[in-house]
């Protein structure tokens, strides 16, 4: 059974993400003390590059390729691992725009969103601000919104427009509250 001798990455030369962020995403590494565990699972390291391709195409990188490379050694019992990187461009917000919302103004909602135009992409900031949405409905009733971001890609490289599309529903109130 042939071992990871060592993992690294090449491509990531941009600055965006270090080797030793990468290496917290993936799971095949060398054995503790070059011991225990640390078997090239074949498996395993295709969901490493599915974690790493994850990664990049959460924080706007959305061309972003990854594949392996597999040095041995002479007797065949170690092997260096290499994710092979190609990041590609960086993606930007040119545009944010709110659809179907009635009950709030458009341009105070924008404003308040956390991901604008101009700045990188990242996936979590979209979700954060559509949940955001969501709550500031429901805390006006709307209990049953529906805040759907989504991502449009243009015919000009590294820019998207984020839409976040609103279907508010009916508006709730409390009628009694019994309390035993």
């Amino acid at each position: 059974a042939q071992r990871i001798w060592k993992s690294k990455f090449v491509g990531n030369d941009s600055g965006f993400v270090s080797d030793s962020r990468l290496k917290t995403l993936i799971k095949s590494k060398p054995p503790i003390l070059y011991l225990f565990k640390g078997f090239v699972d074949r498996d395993k390291i295709e969901a490493d590059i599915a974690a790493i391709t994850d990664y990049y195409r959460a924080h706007g990188y959305f061309q972003a390729r990854v594949s392996r490379m597999f040095e041995d050694d002479d007797e065949g019992k170690w092997t260096t691992l290499t994710f092979v990187i190609h990041e590609g461009i960086q993606s930007k917000v040119r545009n944010v725009s709110v659809m179907g919302n009635s009950k709030f103004e458009q341009k105070p909602l924008e404003e308040k969103l956390t991901l604008k135009g101009g700045l990188p992409f990242e996936q979590a900031k979209m979700q954060k601000d559509a949940l955001w949405l969501q709550e500031l409905y429901g805390s006006q009733g709307y209990v049953f919104a529906d805040v759907q971001p989504e991502t449009i890609y243009l015919e000009e490289p590294g820019q998207v427009d984020l839409r976040y599309d609103i279907k508010e529903g009916d508006r709730f109130r409390v009628g009694r509250i019994f309390v035993h």
